[in-house]
């Protein structure tokens, strides 16, 4: 059973005609006719009797016809309160985030989210873990690296990495010149701890790996960056959370020369199915919000 099947029986009660009907409904008459002929059959009785003054209800109609005016009902109520819904977005949306991306970057913008949009109800779950987002009902997240390739991704950063110092530590210890010279250093590196983790420098397409042991390393960039600040050592740092730091002094950058890998930053969302009114203005509102200035 169709809805346009239901749609032209009611249009016939209340015209009285298959002529008038069609006429309301945009149709042909024969092309009702034969709408109005497949739901009696499927119903297996007859709704209209066929007269020369025109179109009668049988009981069976009079018994339908109720039901199918209620149906048309539900029908307009629930595209009202989608499109009410696509003009006034509302509803909750669950996101994960890497701690120290959702933290530092993510918890400064909800507030203004929220007077954007104050129907809208978000669940965060901060975590580095791997998340199936179909399986597990996330609506969107954060994704550093690589995005899985079952979801639809949208970049908002680039997360260049340096190393860096604190003018102190390297009066004290010295400025490497080449990366042979970090061998007399103390390294603090972002990395698993339970994987191997050397530091790889890039230059003229060529790598160089340092062999020297890190005395720090960690998943948490934040705990390397407030390390390399306490003097500790020369530290792989993500620019993204120490500008302030480079800019005022603080920090200065160790053989600047010389690169690391980039990775890049994204927010993703399942690509298979539509996005609903509430997660598309929000996936829209972080990427321009993060979305670098001129």
């Amino acid at each position: 059973m169709q809805i346009d099947q239901i749609i032209g029986f009611v249009r016939c009660v209340e015209f009285g005609s298959l002529s008038a009907a069609s006429r309301a409904v945009g149709l042909p008459k024969s092309s009702l006719s034969r709408q109005l002929g497949a739901l009696e059959q499927e119903l297996g009785v007859e709704l209209l009797s066929r007269t020369s003054r025109g179109l009668v209800l049988t009981e069976e109609g009079r018994v339908f016809l109720d039901h199918a005016r209620q149906i048309l009902d539900s029908v307009a109520s629930a595209t009202a309160a989608v499109r009410h819904t696509a003009e006034a977005p509302s509803g909750t949306i669950r996101i994960t985030a890497p701690y120290t991306f959702g933290a530092t970057f993510l918890a400064p913008l909800l507030p203004a989210f929220f007077r954007a949009y104050p129907l809208i109800n978000v669940h965060v779950e901060l975590s580095s873990r791997n998340i199936d987002y179909g399986a597990e009902g996330f609506d969107a997240g954060i994704r550093i690296g690589t995005p899985p390739p079952d979801v639809v991704a949208r970049s908002i950063m680039r997360n260049p990495i340096m190393l860096c110092a604190t003018p102190s530590y390297l009066a004290r210890r010295g400025t490497p010149a080449t990366p042979d010279d970090l061998a007399s250093h103390t390294l603090l590196l972002i990395g698993n701890p339970r994987s191997t983790n050397v530091l790889r420098l890039m230059r003229d397409g060529g790598v160089t790996v340092v062999g020297t042991p890190p005395q720090l390393v960690s998943t948490d960039p934040v705990m390397v960056l407030r390390s390399t600040l306490a003097d500790v050592g020369v530290g792989q740092v993500p620019v993204i959370l120490a500008r302030a730091e480079i800019a005022s002094g603080d920090l200065v950058r160790v053989l600047p020369d010389w690169t690391m890998h980039e990775t890049e930053i994204s927010i993703i969302y399942p690509c298979a199915r539509p996005l609903p009114p509430r997660v598309r203005v929000f996936v829209d509102f972080i990427c321009q919000a993060l979305q670098p200035q001129p």
